[in-house]
């Protein structure tokens, strides 16, 4: 979720248009907030969790429609989405100057969920921590001030 407000904040917080080459592609939207939660509680009980793996995902996959679609619902936005060519989105990405390896990465992450499938989710943040993952919705209340573009009143 936080990748709305960093990695794409240029798309989502002064532009109001995310464009990417992930098609209907639906993706696993988790906060960090429950990975940090998860972190902490396996931690604490180290002997009940030493050798496992915790896969921690959201409880929701959306695809990028879907997502701007929640985020305005919550919070009264006017964010939109649009799919690119990968080609496309390549040439634009470069040509607002980002270096090409970043670009690189940018396109194939959300590009190859196309192809992959949707991603399966894990009930890992209410086993470990006791409480359901926190929704895209939630992170977009949360986080009102910026998807609003009033960053100067962040709390």
């Amino acid at each position: 979720m936080q990748n709305l407000t960093t990695t794409l904040k240029i798309d989502v917080l002064v532009n109001r248009h995310i464009r990417l080459p992930a098609g209907d592609a639906r993706f696993n939207w988790v906060d960090v907030e429950d990975v940090g939660a998860v972190a902490a509680s396996a931690m604490c009980r180290l002997d009940e969790y030493r050798g496992r793996v915790l896969e921690v995902t959201g409880s929701e996959s959306l695809g990028f429609a879907e997502a701007t679609a929640t985020i305005n619902r919550a919070v009264g936005a006017d964010i939109r989405y649009s799919n690119r060519n990968p080609v496309t989105f390549i040439l634009d990405r470069l040509r607002r100057g980002e270096q090409l390896p970043w670009v690189m990465v940018v396109t194939l992450l959300h590009f190859l969920p196309r192809i992959q499938g949707t991603p399966p989710l894990t009930a890992t943040v209410q086993e470990v921590t006791g409480r359901a993952p926190r929704t895209l919705a939630m992170f977009a209340r949360d986080n009102r001030h910026l998807f609003l573009g009033n960053r100067e009143d962040a709390p």
